[in-house]
């Protein structure tokens, strides 16, 4: 879910587990599933909604989550949602509410660390896009935490602290350094496998260019992330970004995952 796998095949996946967990009775697992599931679905355009988890598979007016870790999962997924679909507001706040439930909810799961990631997203577009200092406040100490994964031996954050760096560099004015950090994560994030961290690397550079009136270079990032999310297969952010910038659907899939990007 977090690894950048096409959404296609997960969702394969996932039908398959779901079965074999359904007939164990383990509900926290199914409940998961099918929020899983239903994201894949907002993804892919299989469902009409885009943040929202109802559809075919779950309504998430109707869930219960009696589990902090029930709870913590569904906010994953919404804070997933969120950054995906660029509703950065309502991720920003969903991100200072919750802060680090999901660590604590389950300690030492990988999710939580994506989880993290998630949340520095949208808290550095709206500190970025609003200068607030509570946006701010909450985007560095998200970068602090992942700074010290690193620190740590933690491979797999490179791309988040390169990201978050940039975004960071982008708010202190200094836009050289803002530039090549975006660059280094989206490289990493490619490289790594991470198409979708990748995809919304372009955009957040695609935001940073067009705040500098880079018109033509941002439009460039927007066509680079397009190719990103085919390759995952969010089919309707695709047709989003496509819509958005008036691209014609026939942005070659080729991803350069090798390069600078």
């Amino acid at each position: 879910f977090m690894l950048g796998k096409n959404l296609e095949r997960l969702e394969e996946s996932c039908h398959l587990t779901l079965k074999q967990v359904s007939q164990m009775r383990t509900t926290a697992s199914v409940t998961y599933l099918r929020m899983m599931l239903q994201a894949i679905h907002n993804w892919t355009g299989q469902s009409e909604n885009t943040v929202v988890l109802k559809g075919d598979i779950v309504d998430e007016d109707d869930l219960l989550l009696p589990s902090p870790i029930d709870v913590a999962l569904f906010h994953y997924i919404k804070s997933y949602l969120f950054a995906v679909f660029g509703s950065f507001e309502r991720g920003a706040e969903l991100a200072i509410q919750k802060t680090d439930e999901f660590a604590k909810a389950s300690p030492g799961n990988a999710a939580a660390v994506h989880d993290t990631f998630l949340r520095g997203i949208p808290l550095f577009a709206m500190a970025r896009r609003t200068k607030q200092a509570k946006y701010k406040n909450h985007a560095k100490k998200i970068l602090k935490t992942v700074k010290g994964w690193i620190s740590k031996g933690n491979p797999n954050v490179k791309h988040y602290v390169s990201l978050f760096q940039a975004e960071q560099s982008a708010l202190d004015k200094k836009y050289d350094a803002a530039e090549n950090l975006f660059r280094e994560a989206i490289r990493v994030a490619g490289r790594g496998g991470y198409v979708q961290d990748a995809a919304i690397a372009n955009e957040r550079y695609a935001d940073f260019l067009q705040s500098i009136s880079d018109e033509i270079a941002a439009r460039e990032r927007i066509e680079q992330a397009i190719r990103f999310y085919k390759s995952w297969g969010a089919h309707r952010k695709v047709a989003m970004l496509q819509q958005c910038y008036d691209i014609e659907p026939s942005v070659p899939l080729e991803i350069g995952l090798g390069s600078s990007i």
